[in-house]
């Protein structure tokens, strides 16, 4: 931002050359609203294409030449349901695009819609096939795969903001995030890390949450606290869908769970969540013991302040 330059002069870097994060040098918002139309996404991409400025300036033409269409399928697409309906979306993502397209949408929308209006929870699952969610398609509108993605962001940020018009929803913050992040601080301020938490292996960790789980929770969102490898993940969901066959479960690590889908969890009554840590840790052999210890100790109390800010709908467990 413009105004974070003298800032970073007083750090020293008064002699670097340092450039905004918007083209035209005006305030950023940030975030997911960072790209398609920042140097945050601009530069990679000239990168990308070999430091071809022309075949930059083209396809950004392309992607300008094509927003009206944009704006208003997606507004014809919101106009459709209306203001009387449940926050729940799939967006229809190409199998082809990278997982992290996929987690960029669910963060746009259930941060920016998540816990803003009380008992209307958010619930984003791309490519889900479901009578109850509202399946969005940016549409076709170019055959070059780069300007298909600008466009596709393009149009989800804007069924945000059109979504968000009518109920006079502020899209941009994400305040419940503040709710776990001051309950790490206060953690980490007493050491408060000796709290009792269940442990054992998957199938005692499903029998309770049988317990647990209220009816009216038809989600369940299995967040993990540890590195997984495939099979791991792979196992985990199908122990979870064969003991909960009329919930719809999902697996997500927890560093992309926090980031993404937190603000929206705060509020949420309808999906139960299995915070679950690992009894121990296998530590790298290329982190020093003493920061591989810390950096398990911050992990914990993330799954802590999670817990402890979502409870009454989560159990936070221990896997041997």
């Amino acid at each position: 931002d413009p105004d974070s330059f003298s800032k970073l002069d007083n750090l020293g870097w008064a002699e670097v050359k340092k450039i905004t994060i918007q083209p035209d040098r005006q305030t950023d918002i940030g975030g997911r609203f960072s790209a398609p139309h920042t140097q945050i996404f601009l530069l990679p991409l000239f990168l990308l294409l070999n430091q071809d400025i022309a075949k930059l300036e083209r396809i950004y033409s392309d992607f300008v030449k094509a927003q009206p269409q944009i704006q208003e399928k997606a507004l014809q697409d919101v106009l459709k349901f209306g203001k009387s309906y449940d926050f729940y979306f799939s967006p229809l993502v190409k199998k082809d695009w990278s997982q992290g397209f996929a987690s960029w949408v669910v963060q746009l929308f259930q941060e920016s819609l998540g816990s803003k209006i009380e008992r209307q929870p958010v619930k984003t699952i791309v490519n889900f096939f479901d009578s109850d969610f509202i399946q969005l398609e940016p549409g076709s509108f170019s055959q070059e795969a780069v300007v298909s993605i600008m466009l596709s962001m393009y149009y989800y940020q804007l069924v945000v903001a059109y979504v968000s018009a009518p109920w006079s929803i502020n899209f941009v913050n994400q305040e419940f995030v503040e709710k776990y992040k001051e309950k790490m601080r206060l953690l980490e301020a007493d050491r408060g890390d000796n709290v009792d938490i269940s442990k054992g292996n998957l199938e005692m960790l499903l029998s309770q949450i049988s317990q647990k789980i209220k009816p009216e929770q038809r989600f369940i969102e299995v967040v993990l606290y540890f590195d997984p490898v495939e099979e791991n993940i792979s196992s985990i969901r199908r122990q979870f869908s064969e003991k909960f066959s009329q919930k719809v479960v999902q697996i997500f690590i927890g560093s992309d769970w926090n980031h993404q889908s937190y603000q929206a969890a705060f509020n949420d009554q309808e999906t139960f969540y299995a915070l679950v840590c690992l009894s121990r840790y296998q530590k790298s052999e290329h982190i020093s013991s003493d920061n591989a210890s810390e950096n398990i100790k911050t992990l914990k109390r993330i799954a802590l302040a999670t817990y402890q800010t979502l409870s009454g709908k989560s159990i936070l467990y221990n896997l041997e």
